[in-house]
């Protein structure tokens, strides 16, 4: 009798370990959704960054070749890290699903398909994986029986996206400063006529309170005043250089010349005003684009790099989220970077 209560109480064990084993292991696979979650959080503001701004007083610069050119990197980028985000998602759904195995990995090999098309896409970089070997791997991903297999046969897709992507975030670093540089030229260049009289203007408006000065020297004893005064405004010679002394009212004359041409060189400059105003103004706006579009770059770096550790720690069977963790391997990505990227 005895031995009969502990066969039953050995098999009652064994049966409640494996159920609870399978329900762990169902769990960790289920419990997927932090994949997709934290790639969305980590790659939050790239897009906002990467051109999702209006220029508001830049926009007649957009057509230059350079500026085309940054633009076509920062769509490709954009296109990429939704690819990366859907994909995350797409993986998350397939282990929820009730598909079995093979269904799972025939939908899986269509999303890195799918994955690849802005990789691919113009401005294409030189990929290291040819396209028959990328049938291969296709092939094999396919052929896996199970997700977990499928995706570890999907990683030296995954490793060669993020390569790319390392090359594409270089080459835009690059197409963004030369639309930098090019569009700093051009509004220079626009403004430079306005700018220079605006200085001239200013020299003269300084000149003219220097001389309104001078007659105040004057009217306190200083002989060599008006001399000096003569040499700074010579339009007002025909008054200034009286051999028996200046009357008040020719000193009155000369500051109401004088106060004439100031108003009139302050009306010519406030003429000019909303030109320098523009000029200063795209100047801040372009200092913020490229800024945001460099703190972009940045993120969208990290998140490649994340997501695609993340995904070989996944293939290799780690389901738990907390031996994931892309928010870990961004903030490790992040340091490994050279400041000012």
């Amino acid at each position: 009798m005895r031995t009969r209560v502990l066969v039953i109480l050995t098999a009652v064990f064994l049966l409640l370990g494996c159920t609870g084993c399978a329900r762990f292991q169902s769990s960790k696979r289920m419990n997927l959704a932090p994949f997709a979650e934290d790639m969305i959080a980590v790659a939050g503001d790239i897009q906002y960054g990467l051109g999702q701004t209006n220029a508001i007083y830049l926009r007649g610069y957009a057509e230059n070749p350079e500026a085309v050119r940054m633009t076509a990197m920062a769509i490709k980028i954009r296109a990429i890290i939704r690819g990366a985000i859907s994909y995350a998602l797409e993986v998350v759904s397939l282990a929820g699903s009730r598909l079995t195995g093979p269904q799972r990995t025939l939908a899986l090999g269509d999303k890195i398909e799918e994955l690849m098309r802005p990789v691919v896409a113009p401005p294409a970089q030189v990929l290291k994986i040819s396209p028959a070997e990328l049938d291969t791997i296709l092939i094999d991903v396919r052929s896996q029986t199970n997700l977990l297999d499928g995706l570890n046969a999907a990683q030296p897709v995954i490793n060669e996206i993020a390569r790319v992507s390392g090359e594409i975030f270089e080459d835009s670093k690059q197409a963004l400063d030369a639309a930098a540089d090019a569009i700093q030229r051009q509004i220079s260049e626009k403004v430079a006529p306005v700018r220079a009289r605006d200085t001239m203007l200013r020299n003269y408006q300084l000149t003219g309170t220097s001389a309104l000065g001078l007659i105040a020297r004057h009217r306190h004893g200083d002989t060599a005043a008006m001399d000096t005064l003569v040499i700074l405004i010579p339009s007002v010679a025909d008054i200034a250089s009286s051999e028996d002394g200046l009357t008040e009212t020719e000193l009155r004359a000369i500051e109401d010349r004088l106060i004439f041409a100031l108003e009139t060189v302050s009306n010519v400059r406030t003429q000019l005003a909303p030109d320098i105003e523009l000029y200063w103004k795209q100047q801040a706006e372009l200092e913020e684009l490229v800024a945001n579009f460099n703190a972009a770059l940045r993120q969208a770096r990290v998140a490649i790099i994340a997501w695609s550790r993340a995904h070989q720690r996944l293939a290799s069977g780690i389901t738990d989220p907390a031996e994931i963790d892309i928010f870990g391997i961004a903030k490790k990505a992040a340091g490994d970077f050279v400041p000012g990227f």
